[in-house]
């Protein structure tokens, strides 16, 4: 015989399995549309092109040396370079929320926090790998160790935010506009602690 399980433990359950049920159906629309769903009508041939040719493209040269790369492996196919595009706005959600995991150890609220940004990238529209995607790993991680370093500063933490701004500021350039304002505030602040 099984115990009683109580009405508010079941309404539990139900939203456990509701929220993992939402976390599940983001990945697969994600996927879906970052591979097939989406309409090809877009730069992509240009992204493409400036990751070929990776040397020509002074203000996006990391982004588009690491497109190089994956094209090099998986072949110059936009399907690839769209694959790509999905890893790095997949990846900047997993730093972020592996961070706010560690914080909170609250399973639910990563959970969710993981759909919406996933939802928020299926809904901004970005389909194609390109300077703003093959950035936004260096911005996540830029972010958390900035937070990390606030609240608990340490040396290494600020070196490693200055790395991560060189990092950021070769992948996209206009992307230091966020950067080093950031970076500023983290260094002031571990410094005045």
């Amino acid at each position: 015989l099984m115990g009683k399980v109580s009405p508010s433990g079941n309404k539990k359950y139900i939203a456990d399995i509701l929220l993992v049920g939402m976390f599940l159906f983001a990945l697969v629309w994600c996927f879906w549309y970052y591979t097939i769903g989406a309409t090809w009508w877009q730069d992509e041939t240009y992204q493409a092109l400036l990751c070929i040719h990776y040397l020509h493209s002074p203000v996006t040269f990391l982004s588009a040396w690491m497109g190089n790369v994956w094209m090099k492996i998986f072949g110059e196919q936009l399907l690839a370079l769209r694959i790509l595009s999905g890893i790095c706005y997949l990846s900047s959600t997993a730093i972020t929320t592996g961070y706010f995991w560690r914080i909170t150890h609250n399973w639910r609220w990563t959970l969710l926090l993981a759909t919406v940004m996933i939802f928020t990238f299926r809904i901004y529209g970005v389909t194609i790998y390109g300077w703003d995607a093959g950035a936004i790993g260096f911005i996540a991680a830029l972010s958390v160790f900035a937070f990390s370093c606030v609240a608990n500063p340490r040396i290494w933490k600020i070196m490693v935010c200055g790395i991560l701004c060189a990092f950021i500021g070769v992948s996209r350039l206009p992307s230091l506009g966020f950067a080093l304002p950031l970076m500023l505030g983290v260094v002031v602040y571990g410094w005045r602690h």
